[in-house]
């Protein structure tokens, strides 16, 4: 991580702080990853326990690890909105998806 003194900036590109590995910025969905929700729909509403007739992937998110992570935000009934991690193991490994985390936004 490049760090310096940032008394003396005048123009700094705040980009160049985000923490390695961290979540990229939110995109607008794309199919692929709106399938891969859509797929997981029902894992998605074991996690939180609820059934939803309305199911909206809207953005997402990336994270490289030894993997991907993605973090992807659904428009769900009543206007709610959940929040799923997902897990992808690397294409090698079978590219396997897992719901590692699942809520709804208060």
């Amino acid at each position: 991580m490049c760090i310096r003194d940032r008394s003396t900036q005048s123009t700094w590109d705040y980009n160049i702080l985000k923490m390695p590995g961290g979540f990229s910025s939110e995109k607008p969905m794309v199919p692929e990853v709106q399938a891969m929700a859509l797929s997981l729909k029902t894992q998605i509403e074991a996690k939180i326990g609820q059934y939803f007739s309305v199911f909206t992937p809207l953005t997402y998110r990336t994270q490289v690890v030894a993997g991907t992570n993605y973090s992807i935000r659904i428009s769900v009934n009543g206007g709610k909105t959940i929040t799923a991690i997902v897990y992808q193991t690397l294409p090698c490994l079978g590219g396997t998806l897992t719901v590692t985390s699942a809520s709804i936004a208060q």
